[in-house]
Parts: C-alpha cells; sequence; structure tokens
C-alpha cells in the first residue's frame, strides 16, 4: 500500500526526509488553544463590528479588510467548518450566497457560482495555498482528491464575479481561494475521530512542534471510509463506496524578520466506485456498472518564500504535483510543474502596485483503454502557459478607491487572452462600503472540448435505473461528443456591484448584484461523423427516423417496419453524433442577500439569499440548439437560501443549526422525470466540551429527508444517485 501512495520517488524523497526530522528532532510544545472545536463559544464571544476587521487577501492579492473589499467576497472561517460538523470542502462552499452546490454520488460533486454548475463546472478556479487544482484536461476540479484536512484551514475566501485579471483564465464566475493555518499556529497534538452511518470512520493524527525559535513545522495522517449512495428509483445500493488515506507536513520558518520560507505537501492514495452507465454490445442494451474500482494516487510539494519591504513585498512560490485517475474508460497520469512571482511597493503618493508573472506546464500521459468510451489521438503531451499581471490601486480622494487590473496569458489552444478589470470602493464612513467593478475573463478550452472523443452517452428519456428505455420507440438513446481543436475561448463581460453596512454593533448587511454577458459559449451541435465501430449506432437527425446504416457500412440497411407505416431500428441503440462549436450567447443577472445578527450574547443567525435568472440564446435553431439553451438555464436553480443559527449554551454545550433550501432544477424540459425537485434541508450539531481540549458532537447532516436526489446529469454517463440523511458522532482532543 505504502508503494501505491508513495510512487513519485521526487516527493517521496522530500516527504520523507522531512517528516523524519520533524517528528525526532522536535522540541517540547505546548497544547494550542486554537485547535479546541469549542468555536462557537469563541465566535459569539466576539462583535460584530470585531467580525470586520476579518482580513482578506484573493480581492487584490494583498491583505484588506473584507469590509472594504471592492468585489462579492464571501469567508468561511476554520469555525464555521468545525461549528456546522461539515466533512468536505464542497459541502462547506453549500453557505456562500451566490454558491450552488450538488452531490452527484458517493464521491463526485459540482460546485460553482453564479450559474453553469455541472459536473464540469469550468467557470470558477480553485486554490489551496496558491496551488491551482483547476484541471486543464477537462475544465473543473477533482473534488474528491482536494481532501484538505479540515483542522488545518485558515479560511476559504470566496470570491463571486470574475478574478481573471489577477488570478487568470477559468477565473470567470469566481475564485476560491483555500488557505490553510501557519504552523506555528497549530503546535501540540491532535487526535479526531469519528464514526457514522454515511461518514462510517474516519481518523485523524496531527502533530506540531518547533524545531527553534524561529521554525514551526507539523505533520499528520488521516484516512476515511465512507458508504454508498442509493440509486434512482430503487433505493438499492449505488456500490459507490469511498475511502483515502492521507500524509503531509508543513515547514515554516522565519528567516529573519523580514523573511519568511514554507515548504509544505503532502500524499494521499484512495479508491472509488463511481456508478456508470455503458452500453452492452452483446445485449444491445445500457447496463449498469457500479462496482469498478477507480484507483486515484498523488502527491504535491509547495514552496514559498516571502520578503517584505516596508510597505511591499516580494513573494517567490513554486509547486510540483503528480496525480494518476485509474478509471474505467480513460487512465490518466498528469504532472504539473509552476512558478510564480509577486511584486508589490507603494510609488507616487498614494499609489500601490503589485505586478507580476507565471508559468505553468502539464504533462499528460493519457490512455484511451477502450475506445468504445473515449478516443484521443496524442496520448502523450504537454500544455504551456505563460502570464504576466499587473494592478494599481490609489486613492482619487481619501473615501475613494480606484484599482485597475490586468492580465496577459498566452495558452496553446487560443494564444493571448486579455483579461482587464476595473473596481472602485467608496467608503463614507467606517461602517459603510460601496463599490463596482467591470471586467473581462475567459474560458479556455479544454483538452477535452479540443481533443477527445466521448462515446456511450445514454440521454433522453431514462425510465429505469440501468439508463435504457430512450427516445425512439423506447430504444436505448445516446450521443457522441466529438472535440474541436478549433473552439475559440469562452468570453465574459461583466458588471459586479455592492454594499455593505453595519447598521448597527449586532447587525450588519451585504448586498452584491450583478450583469453577465457571455459569448461564444460552448455548446454542441449535430455532425456527420459515426461513432466509434463496433456499435451498432445510427446517424440519425430527429425527423430522421426510416433509413438508419451502420457508420462503419453505409450498404447495410438496419431497419424494419413497426407494423404502423413507419420504421425503426431492427436493433441496438439510436446514436446522435454531435461535435462543439462555440454557439452560445448567455446573460445572467442576479442579486445575492447576506445578514448577520448577534441576537443575544448566546445566539447569533446568519441569513443568506441568493437570486439569479439565465436566459440563453443558441446561434443553432435546431433541436440541437434548443437542448443547448435548456442545458444552460436548467441547470441554475433561481433562488436558494440558507439560514445559520448558533447557540451558545450552559454547562459548555453548544448548538448549531444549518437550514437552507434550493429552488427546482428544471434538467430537462421534454422529461419531468428528469428534474429536481426542490428541497429545504438540515444539518445540525450538538457538542459539549468536556474540559480544555478535548470536545464530544454530534452530528446529523441531511435531516428533512431520508433519501435526497441534488442532481442529474449525462455526459459522464454517471449514474442518477441519492444523498442519505447520515449521523455520526464525533471526539476531538487537542493537547
Amino acid at each position: 500500500m505504502i508503494k501505491r501512495i508513495l510512487y513519485s520517488n521526487s516527493i517521496v524523497i522530500l516527504l520523507m526526509t522531512a517528516i523524519s526530522c520533524f517528528v525526532f528532532v522536535g522540541s517540547q510544545v505546548k497544547a494550542s488553544e486554537g485547535d479546541s472545536l469549542g468555536s462557537t463559544v469563541e465566535l459569539l464571544d466576539f462583535s460584530l463590528q470585531e467580525l470586520m476587521v476579518l482580513q482578506v487577501t484573493s480581492v487584490s492579492r494583498r491583505s484588506q479588510r473584507q469590509f472594504d473589499a471592492a468585489a462579492a467576497v464571501y469567508t468561511i472561517t476554520r469555525d464555521d467548518i468545525q461549528d456546522m460538523g461539515i466533512t468536505s470542502i464542497p459541502d462547506a462552499l453549500r453557505m456562500v450566497p451566490g454558491m450552488q452546490v450538488a452531490r452527484l454520488n458517493g464521491n463526485t460533486w459540482s460546485a460553482s457560482a453564479r450559474g453553469f454548475n455541472y459536473v464540469f463546472a469550468n467557470k470558477v478556479l480553485v486554490l489551496i495555498d496558491g496551488r491551482t487544482v483547476y484541471s486543464s484536461l477537462f475544465s473543473g476540479v477533482n473534488w474528491d482528491v482536494q481532501n484538505v484536512v479540515l483542522e488545518d484551514i485558515d479560511r476559504i475566501e470566496v470570491i463571486r464575479g470574475p478574478g481573471a485579471a489577477l488570478w487568470g483564465a477559468n477565473a470567470v464566475n469566481g475564485v476560491i481561494n483555500i488557505i490553510t493555518r501557519h504552523s506555528e499556529d497549530t503546535q501540540g497534538g491532535l487526535v479526531s475521530a469519528s464514526v457514522g452511518t454515511e461518514e462510517r470512520v474516519t481518523g485523524l493524527v496531527r502533530y506540531g512542534g518547533e524545531l527553534s525559535d524561529e521554525s514551526f513545522y507539523r505533520v499528520f495522517v488521516r484516512g476515511f471510509d465512507r458508504d454508498a449512495q442509493v440509486k434512482v428509483p430503487s433505493g438499492r445500493s449505488a456500490n459507490d463506496n469511498w475511502h483515502m488515506s492521507q500524509a503531509g507536513f508543513r515547514f515554516d520558518y522565519y528567516l529573519s524578520d523580514q523573511d519568511e520560507l514554507t515548504l509544505q505537501g503532502g500524499v494521499y492514495q484512495g479508491t472509488t466506485k463511481p456508478p456508470y452507465y455503458v452500453y452492452n454490445l452483446n445485449q444491445h442494451a445500457f447496463e449498469a456498472r457500479d462496482k469498478v474500482d477507480r484507483d486515484q494516487n498523488g502527491g504535491n510539494v509547495i514552496a514559498r518564500y516571502k520578503q517584505s519591504l516596508g510597505d511591499g513585498e516580494l513573494i517567490l512560490k513554486s509547486y510540483y504535483e503528480k496525480y494518476l485517475n485509474d478509471d474505467l474508460r480513460l487512465k490518466e497520469g498528469r504532472e504539473t510543474w509552476d512558478l510564480e512571482f509577486q511584486h508589490s511597493f507603494p510609488w507616487w503618493d498614494t499609489h500601490h502596485f503589485i505586478w507580476g508573472g507565471n508559468y505553468r506546464v502539464d504533462w499528460y500521459n493519457l490512455d484511451d483503454r477502450d475506445k468504445r468510451f473515449i478516443s484521443i489521438e496524442d496520448r502523450k503531451f504537454n500544455e504551456e502557459l505563460y502570464s504576466v499581471f499587473a494592478q494599481d490601486s490609489f486613492k482619487l480622494r481619501p473615501d475613494l478607491d480606484i484599482t485597475l487590473s490586468a492580465r496577459m496569458e498566452n495558452n496553446r489552444v487560443t494564444g493571448n487572452e486579455f483579461q482587464p478589470n476595473m473596481r472602485f470602493a467608496w467608503t463614507p464612513n467606517r461602517e459603510t462600503t460601496v463599490w463596482g467593478a467591470v471586467s473581462k475573463a475567459v474560458k479556455t478550452p479544454a483538452l477535452s472540448e479540443t481533443s477527445l472523443t466521448i462515446t456511450n452517452i445514454s440521454y433522453l428519456g431514462k425510465t429505469d435505473e440501468t439508463g435504457n428505455g430512450g427516445l425512439f420507440y423506447g430504444i436505448p438513446s445516446m450521443f457522441s461528443v466529438s472535440g474541436n481543436p478549433k473552439l475559440d475561448s469562452e468570453k465574459l463581460t461583466a458588471f459586479d456591484f455592492g454594499i455593505r453596512k453595519q447598521i448597527n454593533p449586532d447587525l450588519s448587511v451585504d448586498l452584491a448584484g450583478y450583469l453577465n454577458f457571455y459569448k461564444d459559449v460552448t455548446s454542441y451541435e449535430e455532425s456527420d461523423a459515426c461513432v466509434t465501430p463496433g456499435f451498432e449506432t445510427y446517424p440519425l437527425s430527429r425527423s430522421e427516423a426510416l433509413e438508419l446504416l451502420i457508420c462503419d457500412d453505409p450498404a447495410i440497411r438496419t431497419y424494419v417496419s413497426d407494423g404502423n407505416g413507419g420504421f425503426v431500428p431492427r436493433a441496438g441503440v439510436v446514436a446522435f453524433p454531435t461535435s462543439l462549436t462555440n454557439g452560445l450567447k448567455v446573460f445572467t443577472h442576479g442579486l445575492e442577500l447576506a445578514l448577520d445578527w448577534k441576537v443575544r450574547d448566546w445566539w447569533r443567525l446568519r441569513l443568506n439569499y441568493s437570486y439569479i435568472n439565465v436566459d440563453a440564446d443558441s446561434s443553432n435553431k435546431d433541436g440541437y440548439g434548443e437542448a443547448n439553451e435548456d442545458i444552460v438555464e436548467g441547470i441554475a436553480a433561481k433562488h436558494t437560501a440558507n439560514l445559520l443559527s448558533s447557540f451558545k449554551l450552559p454547562e459548555q454545550w453548544t448548538l448549531n443549526i444549518w437550514l437552507r433550501y434550493i429552488s427546482k432544477l428544471h434538467l430537462d424540459p421534454h422529461y419531468e422525470v428528469n428534474n429536481i425537485k426542490a428541497n429545504t434541508n438540515a444539518d445540525i450539531k450538538l457538542s459539549k466540551e468536556i474540559r480544555p481540549g478535548l470536545e464530544f458532537s454530534i452530528v446529523g447532516q441531511n435531516l428533512l429527508d431520508s433519501q435526497q436526489q441534488q442532481f442529474y446529469e449525462v455526459f459522464t454517463g454517471q449514474m442518477q444517485t441519492e444523498v442519505q440523511r447520515s449521523v455520526y458522532v464525533n471526539v476531538h482532543w487537542a493537547f
């Protein structure tokens, strides 16, 4: 097993050396009060005015008061995560206004801001301590391998709206920046263990110490085993169990009063069992594959140097990552190396200037082991990305800040991309901020959109959990999607605005709105290309069901009379070959409201509500064009809301309640069974601090439904599943 985890020699040597030194040379440490999970007590002891001074860095690449930021920004703190008993980062993102999160199966989530929420949620850039985890293979995030130790997270900064001018392409609808704690803040030991119905077994052991007065470290091992979801509609197990083990470290060294070096990394190994629909050539029908292991292994190491330069600073950062995904249809091997620098300094009276550059290269080794599913021409290749960025922030007058930013980026497919941004923040007093922004951003084509051909996709009219039933006479229907090497980038012009107001010491309000204009959004259109030979497949349009031809032998006619004067396929599956194009224009607008109210010294309420409207217009006016419009418009719930209530009870008890609502998803206008109904759900955590550092808690998740479907999608062939109600107990000991 160790060999499977530590398969990258370069990472192994570094990790083993670092961990060995830390474990055997570590000096005596004392317990960290910050690791106590009695965080609700601490949080309620703050006034909202004190919470207003919370600092964020993701908006302008330098620390600033969140209340003053010229962007729609929401911070999930470490206390928020622990108070609500959250077990994954996607679940934490549910509490952010404007974010929509859905769990597709036991190990797959979709998470997006301001629409376009799909399994390939490709318009939000995700960073973990500056390491980009957005995949250039399929434009999205493998959430199942982003298992950051939640106790190590300092905060998650979520920006809704474009961040491309500073963070690069694909930061179109937002940036999620996950920032972990300095090792100086995690001194001492920590043991956490959970058992439950869905979170069957979870365990964490972490230890932090100091090597000298200037150097600190932490090391950890972690593992979990999660139960399977259930199939739709039968309620039987989907057999998508998930287990994973991890190990990692962080080392922080103050070289001087102005210089700091950070080295951190980790490795992981896990097995998931994603349930698929695949086409059985012998049976001429789709079948469920729900007991096939998918092994995932990986590791990364990050080095960061920061030098303080008076009112400015210099940051150099580099990371290396290796990832292996042994999937049924496509085996992916990827190595990434990234180098970035950033320099900031004050100049010319009230101006503050930031500039920098980035180089990234991905080495891919792909194996399209079964061309009936996925095929690719080039198996080994590399993707390179070059970029430079600059930002000037200045004051027009004492209460008015202006920020001008821009980034020039070069990629393999579309060449140079220029992404500018202008923001203003007006603060007439310390309790009020009015802000606005105008931005341009792009989503560059992914490898899967330019070079892959994906077949065996079941769609339309699923009548049972095998994927069968179909559009034509009950015959299974599927389509293939061929990549287009001439795809252009998707482009966004965005107008954002908002106001924050501290109404009184116990009540604050944050309101944000936006108008987003997208063009050249990727869609699919009818293609004359045949799917992979070997299938009995039938390229036809919706108006042509009379004469169907096998792709690799046009001379063979494969239709028979249906007895009613028409013709139907003799056997097999009806197939619709398609290709990708920049065929959509989309307009979205919406509002996002967040209220924070300290009702009593022992009771805090947080409420947020989001509204979005999506209008898509296809340049292709046939049935495919209409389907593209329906998909983009239907995958965004118009209304979402969260209510989080935190109580400080006598005898060191705390109670946290989280109610959330999401309106209906209109995923398929033709088949109501494929739509997801509106739903309300609740999580509750009750905890008791037995003594300082030792806490017992019981957590209930998704309590208002015994099982609940959160999404339905077809492009990856994943089976429809439902998330189950769950309960787990946790013991947390910091010493």
